[in-house]
C-alpha cells in the first residue's frame, strides 16, 4: 500500500501540479506544457487551467502544508533530458523548506506513486519537519519523499535550469498563498530561494 502523505520540494509544490492527479491524459497534458518552452512570460502564465479548476474543486479534500524541513539540500542539479530540474541529497546542517500533501485518495496515490516509481522513496522523521506558523495543521505520519539515486548518471549535472518547471513552482508558491497569505507566500518563495542552489550557489544570490 502506498504511503499516504507526501512531500512535494519541485513541482509539487503547487497545488495545480498535485490536482494535475485527478485529471485524464495528465502525462500528456504535462509533456505538452514542458515541450511548448515559449509564450510563459510570467509565472502565472504556466498553470494549466484544466488543473486549476480541478483544484478548486479538491482543496477542501486535500491539504498542502507547508513546511520546512532539516538535514537535506535542494539544487537544480538534475538531468531532464537537456535542462535541469530539481534534486535533493541528504545533507547535516543544511534544510529545504516544501509541502506535505495530505489525504490524496487511494487511486491518486497510486498514480503519483507509478510516476515516481524511478526514484528512491525516503520517509522523512516527524522530528525534522516543522510547520509554518501560518498553518496551523499537524502532521501524524512520517511523509515519503521521492529522490534521484546520488549513485545516478543523471544525478549531480551542470547545466541551464528547466524555466518552464521552475515557473511552475513560482506560480505554485503564488496559489499557496491564496490559502495562507501573501505575506506567507512571500516568505515561503524568499525560503526556496535560499535553499534553492544551482552551480554552488543559492538562488536568491543569482
Amino acid at each position: 500500500m502506498p504511503g499516504k502523505t507526501y512531500v512535494g520540494y519541485g513541482s509539487l509544490i503547487s497545488p495545480t501540479v498535485v490536482a494535475g492527479y485527478f485529471t485524464d491524459n495528465r502525462n500528456e497534458k504535462v509533456k505538452q506544457k514542458y515541450m511548448d518552452k515559449t509564450g510563459y512570460e510570467q509565472p502565472g502564465e504556466i498553470v494549466l487551467d484544466e488543473f486549476l479548476e480541478k483544484w478548486s474543486s479538491i482543496q477542501d479534500e486535500v491539504e498542502i502544508l507547508p513546511v520546512r524541513i532539516q538535514r537535506l539540500r535542494r539544487s537544480y542539479s538534475y538531468d531532464s533530458g537537456g535542462s535541469l530540474m530539481l534534486s535533493v541529497r541528504e545533507k547535516s546542517g543544511s534544510w529545504i523548506n516544501a509541502v506535505v500533501i495530505k489525504n490524496l485518495p487511494e487511486k491518486q496515490r497510486e498514480i503519483l506513486e507509478d510516476v515516481e516509481s524511478s526514484y528512491l522513496r525516503k520517509e522523512i522523521r516527524l522530528e525534522d519537519i516543522e510547520v509554518y506558523d501560518s498553518c496551523d495543521a499537524k502532521i501524524d505520519d512520517e511523509p515519503v519523499l521521492f529522490l534521484a539515486d546520488p549513485e545516478g548518471e543523471k544525478f549531480d549535472v551542470e547545466g541551464e535550469i528547466n524555466m518552464v518547471y521552475h515557473k511552475t513552482i513560482l506560480a505554485g508558491i503564488e496559489i499557496l498563498g491564496g490559502i495562507y497569505g501573501e505575506e506567507f507566500a512571500e516568505e515561503f518563495k524568499q525560503d526556496f530561494l535560499e535553499t534553492t542552489f544551482h552551480g554552488g550557489e543559492p538562488l536568491v544570490e543569482k
